[in-house]
């Protein structure tokens, strides 16, 4: 893994150029000199196993990779290069310009974008942070081209080795550190009350201050000292307090991420309920009792040694993280901290106590120096002004005389207090050695109890931490029983999160986490963290589960978050969007949002506590202990939790005809189904699809074809369909399964081009893919389908109304497909290239060196599958996926790897031919979600006339504006000419319009439900 980062950002992007190093970031990685080929780099880490990924932030630009390690000396060559002698194309710039304005795209309907930018347009207007930093179209196309500028003008020991000789050549024109002035905001811009008018259904109060910079204080670490205090959540807490008022739902304080050498930012973030939204003003003058808390009693140095002894616990005790996750930390640590505090500064770890620090920083938090930002789409008559990149309403003005009075006079609050001390920090922290009786390489079964309790544990010191991974899995045959019942389990661990929160808070800081999630068979418990403390926690959970009572306020409170969450579901991106339509195409049982909405704000306080006793009638407990615990107290748990619900709550057995169970639609073969729906989110322009290729059950030989075939395309789908074809900033193409149904899937979203189009160049690249592309990675003579293999895509408008993506829910397995069509024929080379060309895949490699890509990507396949866990949690998620599956298949990696041995380049083919094309053995579906943008051509054409006055002569950038947008018109006008043409087409071809979901699947067959029931041996205790 590397990870340079270069202390240049968006602060010095030049005036009239914004987003220049945003878009240089972007253009770096297209070639160079000594490796001139387009896109090579990314091809070459793809293909070994690795990941790219860069960003630009205020002052610096981060790019990273990791490969498999015997891939690094290349690669790092690779990436030497770019710093050396980077190549940047005319038309690289042309192609990359509009990913860049289709990432703008993707970000304009999101709040958090909206928000940050919003803040910077209200800030002074002559410091560089005030800029946009993304940059789009206009301030990387049509402005520079009017003033007559070109973009692309702007201004260990082995391995260490490695990058001394690359990059020696790197060119050090000793340019010094830039600097910024502090002055971000101007006088007038502070103790103003910012309203905005968000996209997403939320109302939120936040609280600002520009505070001095913290890098130069890392090892005092005032601001961290300050965050503890002021986003605590247990008793005492200013958090506490305005939950019990009903008045918060959450609540989040700390050091802005936007922060820069200059100068830091520090807020205080609470997202209100619509009871909060009514006493807005009453929600800062709490903040402000709590900070006249802080100034009047001070932070006594027992607040700085707990925090300091948690953040030591969280460094000595540390998870390993994944290689990449590790460099892109360090990376940006050794710009700040020095070398002996390199890893105590990455993990927040304050190393001097300095009161006088804390208090200059506290100080600060001043009423005189506060940004208020009131945000909600009641504001919208209030909002009179536009922000200009991304259309926010907003209005900015004083705060209130009423507010600044009421704030000035908050007195200290009798309910605030400081944190207690935290009861669950660990102290022992001995390893538990596993019996020799019971030691083996995967969970045991421990206690069986058919219909009650099915317990695994494994006692796992792989890691050498004194840290356990619990699994609870609470299944109930009630608790998805409707959508009715879906909602009120929902409402249920909502508010058992609730009751949870503040007792639990403390257990968090102290390295113990949880989580309850709703499930499509029930809930689930997951608890992580030293196994010292990680019993009482769980005890703490179970006893608030038996003692479950519903409170009035405290229900009122979850069902409006619920609301919320189901209602904004639509304002997320058109890609998630189209994958969840694709989840409720496939999935046999799976309630819609709409449903949820149709019923979630009729239910009462009483509903839900007549509900409670129904789902806790029958329960089947699933559950995986492993780690730092011992055989005999992971069994006890298992019994005394069964054993209390027994008791407490008259729980029976699920019987087995009850037991859970998964099933996924089996897609008809044939052209495909097709599902076309106008996205939900009126003011998001960007359009998106799923298509997707159902591959069959879970099965050794068809999940290493699937894993393979993607392996060896998603660098050659990225390259085609974003880098040239410029569909959209979104593009992906991965194996994923429904219930572990796997399927082979395109993702695509984009602000330019429609859904249909989309879907047609997909069908295009699968063809060149299977016709030409993999024919030639594999040493093949390359081949072609037959002339109805591949069917254009469609646009329906008869589809039913869009649903939104739900919760995460539990997944299941079932039977192997049998392929057995033979391969297709053979064309000449001369049709083989020009599918390839139409496909946006020519430039092949050429094949007559003997050495082929299948062999290559078998192998870095290989590589990746024997890659070794790095911590407890991922090796207990392995396994928990396979008990829950019922698959049990402990050493699936070493056994898919066996697999992948036995493959031969025309297994390969025959599999993409059958699954992606052949007709009679294709199952297709294709999600289309319909942006705004689809239906604005021919409005737009007119607007551009009107906007040019007849017969005065426009300015030279004004012209360039007005063509570029004409031309993108013109290009969309084509684009919806072709989706009509390809509509009829589709048509003739027999694509299946599905115009209503449940009706699709009453006409589908099932895939069968398989899975196994646990064969591993009880152990007795």
């Amino acid at each position: 893994m590397l990870r340079p980062q270069v202390n240049i950002g968006s602060l010095l992007d030049p005036v009239g150029l914004d987003g220049l190093a945003h878009f240089t970031e972007h253009m770096l990685f297209y070639s160079s000199a000594k490796y001139p080929v387009e896109d090579e780099y990314s091809k070459y880490v793809s293909d070994h196993g690795g990941h790219t990924n860069a960003w630009t932030a205020s002052e610096n630009t981060n790019y990273q990779f990791d490969v498999n390690w015997d891939a690094l000396e290349p690669t790092l060559d690779r990436f030497a290069q770019f710093f050396i002698s980077p190549a940047i194309s005319a038309d690289g710039v042309d192609r990359e310009v509009k990913a860049v304005d289709s990432e703008h795209g993707k970000n304009l309907a999101t709040d958090a974008w909206r928000q940050l930018q919003l803040y910077k347009h209200t800030a002074n207007p002559a410091h560089p942070w005030a800029r946009f930093a993304t940059g789009n179209l206009e301030t990387l196309g049509a402005a520079p081209r009017a003033a007559g500028v070109d973009v692309r003008d702007a201004s260990l020991d082995e391995m260490e080795g490695w990058v001394r000789a690359m990059f020696s050549a790197v060119p050090n024109k000793d340019l010094p550190i830039p600097s910024f002035s502090p002055g971000v905001f101007l006088p007038s811009q502070v103790g103003t009350l910012l309203r905005m008018v968000p996209v997403r259904d939320v109302q939120s109060l936040e609280l600002a201050w520009q505070v001095p910079p913290s890098q130069p204080q890392y090892k005092q670490a005032p601001l961290s000292v300050l965050s503890h205090l002021l986003g605590h959540e247990g008793t005492g807490s200013l958090f506490s307090l305005l939950k019990s008022l009903g008045w918060a739902s959450s609540l989040v304080a700390g050091e802005s991420g936007s922060s820069m050498s200059c100068a830091s930012f520090f807020y205080i973030s609470v997202e209100l309920t619509l009871e909060g939204y009514e006493h807005v003003q009453e929600v800062g003058a709490a903040i402000f009792s709590y900070l006249a808390l802080l100034q009047r009693d001070g932070i006594p140095r027992s607040v700085y040694d707990e925090l300091v002894a948690l953040q030591r616990l969280r460094f000595e005790f540390r998870d390993k993280p994944s290689p990449y996750a590790y460099a892109s930390g360090l990376a940006g640590c050794m710009q700040v901290h020095g070398d002996e505090d390199l890893l105590l500064g990455m993990y927040h770890v304050p190393q001097i106590y300095d009161p006088e620090a804390i208090s200059a920083s506290l100080q600060r938090l001043t009423l005189d120096g506060v940004r208020a930002c009131w945000v909600s789409k009641e504001l919208l008559p209030e909002a009179t002004s536009s922000e200009p990149w991304y259309g926010t309403n907003y209005s900015l003005s004083p705060l209130p005389q009423e507010w600044l009075d009421a704030w000035a006079a908050a007195g200290i609050d009798g309910r605030l207090h400081l944190p207690e001390p935290n009861p669950f920090v660990p102290t022992d922290f001995r390893l538990h050695a596993a019996e020799p009786s019971v030691a083996q390489a995967h969970p045991n079964l421990l206690v069986h109890i058919p219909g009650s309790l099915s317990l695994h544990h494994k006692t796992d010191l792989t890691f050498t931490t004194p840290k356990a991974v619990i699994y609870l899995d609470f299944q109930t045959p009630e608790a998805y029983a409707s959508p009715t019942a879906a909602v009120l389990t929902r409402l249920y661990v909502k508010l058992l999160l609730d009751y949870l929160n503040e007792m639990a808070y403390p257990a968090e800081l102290a390295g113990l986490t949880y989580s309850v999630s709703n499930t499509q068979t029930g809930f689930q418990l997951t608890l992580t963290g030293y196994s010292h403390r990680i019993g009482v926690l769980t005890e703490a959970i179970l006893q608030r589960m038996l003692g479950f009572k519903v409170l009035e306020d405290r229900f009122a409170c979850v069902r409006e978050a619920a609301h919320k969450e189901y209602q904004n579901v639509k304002y997320q991106q058109p890609y998630q969007y189209a994958m969840y339509r694709r989840e409720l195409l496939l999935n046999a049982k799976r309630w819609s949002i709409d449903e949820y909405l149709l019923v979630v704000m009729g239910l009462t306080a009483a509903d839900l506590t007549s509900f409670v006793p129904r789902l806790f009638k029958m329960v089947h407990l699933e559950a995986l202990v492993v780690g730092n615990i011992k055989a005999e107290e992971a069994a006890a748990l298992g019994k005394h939790i069964i054993a209390s619900l027994a008791k407490e709550l008259g729980t029976l057995p699920v019987p087995a005809s009850l037991a859970k169970e998964f099933r996924v639609m089996k897609v008809p073969v044939g052209s495909g189904s097709v599902l076309d729906e106008a996205g939900p989110n009126p003011s998001n322009d960007n359009s998106a699809v799923v298509v997707a290729f159902q591959a069959g059950p879970d099965e050794l030989r068809l999940n290493a074809l699937c894993q393979l075939l993607v392996q060896m395309s998603k660098r050659e789908a990225f390259h085609a369909l974003r880098t040239v074809e410029q569909l959209g900033y979104i593009v992906s193409l991965f194996n994923n399964h429904e219930h572990l149904v796997h399927t082979i899937e395109f993702v695509l979203q984009s602000n330019v081009h429609s859904a249909a189009h989309l879907a047609s160049r997909v069908d295009v690249f699968v063809e060149g893919l299977v016709s030409t592309l993999l024919p030639t990675k594999c040493n093949i003579a390359p081949t072609a389908p037959s002339e109805s293999a591949t069917p254009p895509s469609v646009t329906a408008t008869t589809c039913q109304n869009s649903d939104s993506a739900a919760e995460a829910e539990s997944e299941a397995q079932a039977d192997p497909p049998v392929c057995t069509s033979p391969p297709p024929p053979s064309v000449t080379s001369e049709s083989a290239a020009a599918a390839a060309a139409d496909a946006g895949v020519e430039g092949l490699p050429d094949v007559s060196d003997g050495v082929s890509e299948f062999a290559t990507a078998v192998e870095e396949l290989i590589k990746d599958k024997l890659e070794k866990p790095k911590r407890l949690n991922q090796l207990a998620s392995r396994w928990w996926n396979e008990l829950f599956y019922g698959t049990h298949m402990y050493d699936r990696q070493e056994r898919e790897v066996a697999t992948l041995k036995t493959l031969q380049p025309a297994d390969l083919l025959e599999f993409a031919t059958q699954t992606l094309l052949q007709p009679s053995t294709c199952r297709k579906v294709t999600v289309q979600v319909r942006g705004t943008a689809e239906a604005k051509p021919a409005v737009a054409s007119a607007d551009l006339a009107a906007d040019a006055p007849a017969d005065e002569a426009k300015s030279d950038a004004e012209t360039l504006k007005v063509e570029a947008a004409a031309e993108e018109v013109k290009e969309f006008e084509v684009q919806q000419s072709i989706v009509e043409v390809t509509a009829v087409q589709a048509t003739q071809a027999g694509q299946q319009y599905v115009k209503d979901i449940l009706m699709w699947k009453r006409g589908c067959e099932m895939w069968p439900n398989v899975a196994a029931a646990s064969k591993l041996a009880v152990v007795s205790l």
